[in-house]
């Protein structure tokens, strides 16, 4: 069973963290790394034979090991189509010549647990305590933020923050007893169930925003971009987009509107504004 497991991972490793270098025979589909490989390798699989079969090229999926990582190799063109967090599309659309698809249906926030034996029920109960976060980069993080200022929760004064490299790390933070609370995407909440997970409990969320941004990179010929588009658009309507989308609970892929924009841009000129502060 070791082995046999161990054959899984490493065929995960050498799909999502395998060369990235250009092949003029394959488009490369580049997915977020909010969950670890061999979970990201599995959920995503069918979306790529989708898009093979659909586009009639070849496609090869990778992720990256960090949110930064990732987020440097979309600024460097090095992905064909990304499945990405909703602001790092807005800043890959005006940065790196990545042109809409649009967002998955699905809304996500940012979920705040405690263990059950903690007794701590309301964001303010947070006060002289510590959370683990996501990544600075993850606009998740930003959201948690803000919710703990609405809350009258001052980060970084009435409470400590932590990051880690990964929405998964930020639960098994609760659950190992690093810190007693932990803020990380709904995606994460709904989806991983690691052991101690039946010992957590979620006390608040942030606001929604919209699921995953999907673009594609401008030096793709304009019949395949259609394809593309046309294709993901109706994934829902198959058998296989069916499933992709209950198990993935990303619910369909819609078009960006104006709206989506306005709210990325203002959780960019935070991020922005907080750096400057740095």
């Amino acid at each position: 069973m070791y082995r046999l497991m161990r054959t899984i991972m490493s065929a995960a490793l050498i799909l999502l963290f395998g060369t990235a270098q250009a092949d003029n025979h394959r488009y490369t589909l580049g997915i977020f790394p909010y969950f670890d490989p061999a979970s990201l390798a599995l959920l995503h699989k069918p979306l790529k034979d989708y898009i093979d079969d659909n586009v009639k090229q070849l496609v090869s999926m990778r992720s990256a090991p960090s949110f930064k990582a990732f987020k440097k190799d979309t600024t460097e063109g090095k992905y064909d189509i990304i499945v990405t967090a909703p602001h790092l599309g807005r800043i890959a659309q005006k940065n790196s010549n990545y042109e809409w698809i649009g967002f998955t249906k699905n809304q996500s926030h940012a979920v705040f647990v405690v263990t059950r034996e903690s007794g701590l029920q309301k964001l303010s109960d947070l006060k002289g305590l510590s959370i683990t976060l996501p990544p600075a980069a993850a606009i998740i993080h930003q959201m948690a933020l803000k919710r703990l200022h609405e809350a009258g929760v001052t980060p970084n004064q009435d409470i400590q923050i932590k990051t880690t490299l990964s929405h998964n790390n930020a639960m098994m933070s609760v659950i190992n007893g690093v810190t007693p609370i932990a803020a990380f995407g709904k995606p994460t909440w709904d989806r991983y169930s690691p052991a101690g997970k039946d010992r957590l409990v979620k006390i608040d969320q942030s606001e929604n925003i919209p699921g995953f941004a999907i673009l594609v990179h401008s030096r793709l010929p304009e019949e395949s971009k259609t394809q593309i588009q046309q294709a993901l658009l109706n994934f829902e309507n198959t058998a296989v987009g069916n499933t992709y989308f209950d198990k993935t609970g990303l619910q369909g892929i819609r078009i960006a509107t104006e709206k989506d924009f306005e709210q990325m841009d203002g959780y960019l000129k935070v991020i922005s504004d907080s750096r400057k502060n740095d």
